[in-house]
């Protein structure tokens, strides 16, 4: 996982309930994987040389690793999202509907957390996508534009709501 060097991540309650408890579900598994090296050290007389559980226990316990300290830098940054005062402005929490003004193709979806891990059935985008990031604040009727890749976008915001 890359980080940004914000010093902040903004969650909606949901995620941060499930980054939780991936972290919970990945320290139970270092946990475990320690003790399958440890076991497989004790089947055979070799401790690491020609020994495959071993050695995949090994690999296991490192991809976990590194994987639950990502996880536990970004929880050390995240901060619950305040959903947005005022309803008619695009914010994290927010289900909009927008038009692209150049194909007439419309979308709805939810402005979501940096990182999404709550699995809601919902179409959600990170509010720090390049069309969230394109969008935010802005009022229903409001055009907005911006780069997305190498394409300049324009949307209009047609419905918003929380």
């Amino acid at each position: 996982m890359v980080m940004n060097m914000k010093e902040e991540f903004y969650f909606l309650k949901q995620d941060l309930e499930a980054l939780d408890a991936r972290i919970k579900e990945l320290r139970d598994k270092l946990e475990e994987t320690l003790k399958e090296g440890g076991e497989s050290t004790r089947q055979s007389s070799e401790t690491w040389h020609d020994n495959f559980p071993f050695e995949e226990a090994q690999r296991q316990f490192g991809l976990l690793a590194r994987q639950l300290r990502d996880l536990v830098d970004l929880r050390k940054k995240a901060k619950e999202a305040d959903f947005p005062l005022d309803k008619n402005i695009v914010g994290i929490g927010s289900i909009i509907t927008i038009q692209n003004l150049d194909t007439g193709e419309i979308k709805s979806f939810k402005i979501g957390s940096f990182a999404v891990f709550a699995e809601t059935g919902e179409k959600i985008i990170s509010y720090d996508s390049p069309l969230a990031r394109i969008i935010m604040g802005a009022k229903i009727g409001e055009v907005k534009s911006g780069m997305i890749g190498k394409n300049n976008v324009k949307f209009k915001i047609t419905e918003i709501s929380i």
